[in-house]
């Protein structure tokens, strides 16, 4: 018998890099790379999610405001920068606001003065909080069931 011991061998797992082809990963490295793209995936569906509430959103207001696309999509981009909340959260209160909700006091009075920009003729009216703007336009944005929209319209109609 041989009386030598035999020699262990270290097994380490190597993988070759995308983005450096020369470069040999560890183990390590990879499990770094791991948890970055699944870091990278968490974004991602983030993102996604986040596009179609502001995709929805951007529907609500050009129903409620009566404005196109582009409009809705600024509206809801200056809503965002003047009340200095994220985008996402704004598309949050919005659709919440469209099924039947309330809207934060200084989200509705930015939804408001944005909107009150895009209407045709009324530009830079600032908001009396009522839901209207000072010329009379209704943005839509006090009464979600358009109750009081319609005893106005009644009430205009009737004199």
């Amino acid at each position: 018998m041989n009386d030598q011991p035999t020699p262990t061998r270290a097994m380490a797992f190597f993988a070759i890099s995308r983005s450096d082809p020369l470069r040999l990963l560890s183990t390590t490295d990879l499990v770094r790379e791991n948890d970055k793209l699944n870091e990278e995936r968490t974004h991602l569906h983030r993102a996604v999610s986040s596009h179609a509430t502001v995709d929805q959103a951007i529907g609500a207001l050009l129903v409620l405001g009566r404005i196109g696309p582009e409009d809705s999509w600024d509206v809801l981009r200056e809503t965002s920068q003047h009340t200095n909340r994220k985008l996402h959260v704004i598309a949050d209160e919005v659709l919440a606001f469209g099924r039947g909700g309330t809207l934060p006091d200084d989200i509705r009075v930015a939804l408001e003065a944005a909107l009150a920009k895009r209407q045709p003729g009324k530009a830079d009216t600032p908001s009396t909080g009522s839901g209207t703007n000072p010329e009379g336009a209704d943005t839509g944005l006090s009464d979600p069931g358009g109750a009081s929209q319609d005893a106005r319209r009644q009430e205009r109609s009737s004199t």
